[in-house]
């Protein structure tokens, strides 16, 4: 019976196969196995296509659909068009930059479809482009997976195939499908065979990237922020300001004409990113020396992130220098560079907590005071760093409480209380709040073993509120009763979450939000309460800075954020006396 049944699979198999060689509009080449084996386990964090095109017509979210329906899994396309084609987009692929970093790139899947840029300009540099994307993804992580859609006829269709050749991707071509049931049924078949009938690994397969197909292809693209230590300034900016386009975190304005700024780099090609509107700056662009180019204001429109490519065809293994001069009495507002290439990244000799301080001495001062009575519910945590020995410190959460770890706050307090070693666990997991460590007697695993003395809870990740916090608190203390604990509002994350759009320096009693319930349970529970959401709102708000200088990506802080984190936590655990 046993026999017959995998005799039928093997048939079956191969009724797939020899039906996808019945379709020529399919080419399933390498597959994408490690996609396939990301999507059957159906997990979080790995339920994401990205999904990158110059056009919104691409059907990516069909093609998503018909994969979760085939699988029964749960897809999530994260769709990011962009008119200006794989030339800007392979710019998008690189982690922890100052625009679009952390936007793409997040799932196991990039589903590609640059065909109707690709017919509007020279096929071949738009397919050498494609490849310089292509490397970027498999770059940034080995075990990502390719798919490349044709959906517009052009000559760029056959130089992308050589792409596709070479690096095994898969393609579909949808050029001369008839009409939308024609769409349909490609997709149908194309998701069938890289997904249903693929034959997946048991782990995720490292892809090693051959040769560059394409001269130039191998370099490096990138989006250098103005903060990196190769853009030096003169004295006529100001940086770390708010910026009026979303997809920036921040920005340096020009304060006078005749401001410069140098990036020095060795690369083939460079440009510059700023947010511009018809009321900016011109501003002139020289490398090595040579002739300026002039780059004028646009002439209508709302500010808008602008890229300019600059120079291209430089000998990709010098040395150059870029130079930028304003030349109006206007504002012009910098973010960044793109670059095919590289920047020196200069030896670090400081620790990350001397790091920290210095960004924290250069910002302006700390304002706050933590409130009396704060350690009522942590008095053996306290009568250990005030008086020495051992502390352990577990701290449970997600990517956010890994951040709040990363302050180093620890450091900061045996220096404060020297007869005190503090042993910090970090037990973290992505996206994971206390309803799923409630479950399943995970807090065993995830904070009993590692025998905590105090045990630190945040994040953001509660769903759909902190109030599972309860449940957590009282299976570690029914194991072992002598714990204490600290209780953590959320802190940085989006500006789409509820406790950003609606923060208040003050917890706000007259609605039902993530700190007010936070606080309720840890007055009913008998933990410590730290609100680290009102004095971090403070401190950002009153330091004029924009949000953005705090944060490396959309939701996690960055260095300057961690510093700020420490000594909130450095001032509330300070004695009252």
């Amino acid at each position: 019976m046993i026999k017959m049944a995998r005799l039928f699979r093997m048939f079956a198999a191969l009724l797939a196969v020899e039906a996808v060689a019945a379709m020529p509009a399919i080419k399933v080449r390498n597959g994408v196995p490690n996609a396939a084996l990301f999507a059957r386990r159906n997990v979080t964090g790995n339920q994401y296509f990205f999904c990158l095109g110059d056009s919104k017509s691409t059907p990516w979210v069909e093609f998503a659909r018909i994969v979760a329906k085939d699988l029964n899994v749960r897809t999530i396309p994260h769709v990011y068009p962009e008119p200006a084609g794989a030339r800007f987009a392979r710019y998008s692929c690189v982690n922890g930059q100052a625009i679009y970093g952390e936007r793409v790139c997040s799932g196991y899947l990039a589903v590609l479809d640059y065909s109707a840029t690709g017919a509007r300009g020279d096929a071949k540099r738009e397919a050498a482009y494609l490849e310089n994307l292509v490397r970027a993804i498999y770059s940034y992580r080995a075990t990502h997976s390719v798919v490349i859609l044709h959906t517009t006829p052009s000559p760029y269709v056959a130089e992308a195939e050589k792409v596709a050749d070479h690096y095994g991707i898969p393609t579909l071509d949808l050029t001369d499908a008839k009409d939308a049931a024609e769409r349909s049924a490609r997709l149908t078949a194309f998701a069938a065979a890289l997904f249903k009938d693929a034959v997946v690994p048991a782990k995720p397969v490292p892809r090693k990237l051959p040769p560059p197909l394409h001269p130039g292809a191998e370099l490096r693209p990138q989006i250098v922020s103005y903060e990196h230590p190769e853009v030096q300034f003169d004295d006529g900016w100001l940086g770390w300001q708010r910026p009026n386009v979303q997809q920036v975190r921040h920005v340096i304005d020009a304060k006078r004409k005749g401001a410069k700024v140098t990036l020095t780099f060795t690369g083939g090609e460079v440009g510059v990113f700023d947010e511009a509107t018809p009321q900016s700056s011109a501003f002139a662009a020289m490398v090595d020396g040579g002739a300026p180019r002039v780059v004028a204001p646009p002439a209508g429109g709302k500010a808008s992130l602008r890229h300019t490519p600059l120079f291209e065809g430089l000998d990709p293994a010098s040395e150059h220098v870029l130079t930028l001069e304003v030349r109006d009495d206007a504002p012009l507002r910098l973010v960044g560079f793109s670059l095919s290439g590289s920047v020196k990244v200069p030896k670090e000799m400081r620790s990350p907590l001397e790091r920290m301080r210095l960004k924290l001495e250069a910002m302006p001062p700390m304002a706050y005071e933590p409130p009396s009575g704060r350690f009522e519910y942590i008095p053996k945590t306290m009568r250990r760093l005030r008086e020495g020995g051992n502390l352990t410190i577990v701290m449970l959460g997600d990517s956010i409480v890994n951040d709040t770890a990363s302050s180093r706050f620890e450091e900061l307090l045996m220096k404060r209380y020297p007869k005190c070693r503090i042993r910090k666990v970090v037990s973290v997991r992505g996206s994971t709040g206390c309803d799923w460590y409630a479950q399943e007697n995970r807090v065993r695993e995830w904070a009993l073993k590692y025998r905590p003395d105090l045990m630190m809870i945040g994040g953001i990740s509660h769903r759909p509120d902190p109030s599972k916090m309860r449940d957590v608190v009282r299976q570690i203390r029914a194991e072992k009763p002598d714990t204490e604990f600290l209780l953590l509002t959320p802190v940085f994350g989006s500006e789409a979450n509820e406790w950003n759009r609606t923060w208040t320096p003050q917890i706000d009693h007259t609605t039902p939000n993530p700190r007010a319930i936070i606080e309720r349970i840890a007055a009913e529970e008998e933990c410590a309460f730290f609100d680290m959401a009102g004095p971090l709102g403070v401190f950002i708000r009153d330091s004029k800075m924009a949000r953005g200088a705090f944060m490396r990506d959309a939701v996690h802080a960055n260095e300057r954020g961690f510093a700020v984190l420490g000594e909130l936590l450095n001032r509330w655990f300070a004695p009252e006396n």
